[in-house]
């Protein structure tokens, strides 16, 4: 099992360069994430999950612009704009839509998503011009090489991300995905998510349960608590009231 990303091009990318006509295209890139982790290791598994995506994430690229508050030019005129609201201007348009989807485990979807965002967050703060560490990205790319777009997809490898990105910025993503990833996991499987360790080693979290532990857990609520989850389901979703809470169902027709 691996992630596998297709990329949707088509539409106003597509308007823009001049091919109106041309319609959304979908292409699938398939990395075998589990046989290389497994063989060679996170580390590795991580570059070359780098690699494979370099070309694509270079071509689907960033939206870019910026919002300003049109009251502080002398120049503006017209009425000034709501409370927190702005002008914004769209200099660039992302081309094309990533998405990861292993085969057969939402947790290594989410694992192999943080692994990736590592990459658009360094590039989105090199454009950006602050939450990197300047020493230590000068120690692997030149100050020239610095205005090159997507540079540290190929100049950096998995152990050096942290110490290019600022640690508050890097403690921040993290602990993003693995709020998102135990979220999804209730969900479906009323426990935490497995494979977060790998995620919670850039934070100061507690470690996780071994995930021999939350797989047990998992056995456990599936075969003694699916049912009562389902009847919550239902009840959420307002189906089958009448039989799960009479006093909420809608009266019968005439």
């Amino acid at each position: 099992p691996g992630p596998f990303p297709p990329i949707l091009r088509g539409g106003a990318a597509a308007a823009a360069a001049g091919r109106p006509d041309e319609g959304p295209k979908l292409s699938m890139c398939n990395v075998d994430w589990h046989c290389i982790r497994k063989e060679l290791g996170l580390s590795m598994a991580v570059k070359a999950l780098w690699e494979r995506l370099a070309p694509l994430l270079v071509e689907a690229d960033f939206s870019e612009g910026a919002v300003r508050n049109p009251c502080r030019d002398p120049r503006w005129s017209g009425p000034p704009p709501p409370p927190g609201k702005g002008v914004c201007t769209i200099t660039r348009s992302q081309d094309a839509l990533l998405r990861y989807n292993c085969l057969d485990s939402l947790d290594r979807t989410n694992l192999v998503c943080f692994m990736v965002s590592q990459q658009l967050l360094l590039e989105q703060c090199r454009r950006l011009g602050f939450g990197l560490m300047h020493v230590a990205a000068v120690m692997h790319v030149t100050s020239k090489q610095m205005e090159v777009p997507w540079v540290f997809l190929r100049a950096l490898d998995p152990d050096s991300v942290r110490d290019v990105l600022h640690p508050k910025v890097m403690e921040w993503l993290a602990e993003a995905y693995v709020s998102n990833g135990d979220v999804v996991s209730q969900l479906y499987t009323n426990t935490p998510a497995l494979m977060t360790n790998a995620i919670r080693e850039y934070t100061s979290l507690p470690a996780a349960p071994h995930d021999t532990q939350l797989t047990v857990m998992r056995r456990i609520h599936n075969v003694v608590h699916d049912s009562d989850r389902q009847m919550g389901f239902f009840i959420f979703l307002g189906r089958h009231l009448r039989t799960l809470l009479p006093c909420a169902a809608p009266p019968r027709p005439p």
